[in-house]
């Protein structure tokens, strides 16, 4: 069969991906997708590929083989969709360290874009118009592994809402850090972007007025189950059940 030219789109990516997680789960073997791949026109061979890469994504392992920034783009969306936000950390894990072995600047790009919509305990992580734009996924020297988040959006998110309340108050509960360890809390809060993975393009562009800042416990509510939920429906929660001062 002679390898295609013509790039790979989403419906390829969704087949390759549907038979990867047979393969992973052990209901299929690598030996009986090639006839399955070959009359869809996808290279057998770089259906290997994509299945080995996928697993080492699973796994949070590095990898030597590469796909396009287009397929990682595909993989991590639906890897966050099936099983959530613990294995999309796993899977940028892997990929910043294929990245220090092979650099590929539109890659990276995409693992920078993913590793923004994770929250700061999982990714990593304190005067301007509100509606200013700031472009994720600058390229730069790798050295080490490769980890990259622009903290000036999240920054300034935070300092919006001190200048709108210096107590830093946590918009779905109201708990204060300030309030309650004084001087030791002061500006502490959590930045959480409101738009969930699914819902996201490659625009790679976040506002500051994307996020919304709460308090620890809050955020960690919010992220406890996929989807997640939003703000408001967590405010309800905590009206419908117990006081903002008794949840932490």
């Amino acid at each position: 069969m002679k390898k295609r030219h013509e790039p790979y789109t989403d419906v390829h990516f969704a087949l390759i991906y549907e038979l990867g997680r047979s393969v992973i789960s052990g209901e299929t073997k690598k030996a009986d997708i090639q006839r399955e791949v070959a009359l869809k026109d996808i290279d057998k061979t770089t259906a290997g590929y994509f299945i080995h890469i996928h697993q080492q994504l699973l796994k949070g392992k590095i990898y030597k083989r590469a796909m396009s920034a287009a397929a990682y783009s595909f993989y991590l969306k639906k890897i966050y969709e099936d099983y959530g936000e613990g294995q999309l950390a796993l899977a940028l894990k892997a990929l910043r360290e294929h990245l220090v072995y092979r650099p590929n600047k539109e890659v990276h790009k995409v693992c920078c874009f993913f590793e923004n919509q994770l929250p700061d305990d999982l990714s990593g992580e304190g005067f301007a118009d509100e509606q200013a734009v700031y472009k994720e996924g600058r390229q730069i020297i790798i050295t080490h592994i490769l980890r990259e988040r622009n903290r000036k959006v999240v920054e300034l998110a935070k300092r919006l809402h001190y200048e709108r309340d210096p107590l830093m108050r946590c918009e779905c509960c109201d708990f204060s850090y300030t309030d309650v360890y004084g001087a030791h809390g002061s500006g502490f809060i959590e930045a959480h972007h409101n738009i969930p993975i699914s819902e996201l393009t490659m625009e790679l562009e976040i506002k500051p007025g994307e996020f919304s800042m709460l308090c620890a416990n809050c955020h960690r509510m919010i992220h406890k189950r996929n989807p997640w939920l939003s703000v408001d429906e967590l405010r309800i929660i905590i009206k419908g059940g117990k006081s903002a001062s008794m949840i932490h």
